[in-house]
């Protein structure tokens, strides 16, 4: 692993209307928008999405999402591990 230390877990989840609220790192964050160190999240569990409505304009929409998201809170986490 390139990265030692971090822990990962994959939802089997389609969608989540909900989800977890994210700051523009993926960080996972609190009640007060504050990130919950060592918490990431990306793609469907990501809160704030879809709004009130899921809906597939695109085939590929939840793919591209995942991938460029799942990118982001990588590169995050990597560099608040220092």
């Amino acid at each position: 692993s390139l990265v030692t230390g971090v822990q990962t877990c994959a939802l089997p989840i389609l969608v989540m209307l909900s989800g977890v609220n994210t700051d523009d790192n993926y960080r996972c964050t609190d009640g007060s928008k504050a990130p919950i160190p060592g918490l990431y999240a990306a793609g469907n569990t990501c809160g704030n999405r879809y709004g009130i409505q899921y809906g597939t304009p695109t085939a590929g929409n939840s793919c591209g999402f995942a991938l460029t998201t799942g990118y982001c809170a990588a590169e995050a986490a990597v560099k608040d591990l220092g």
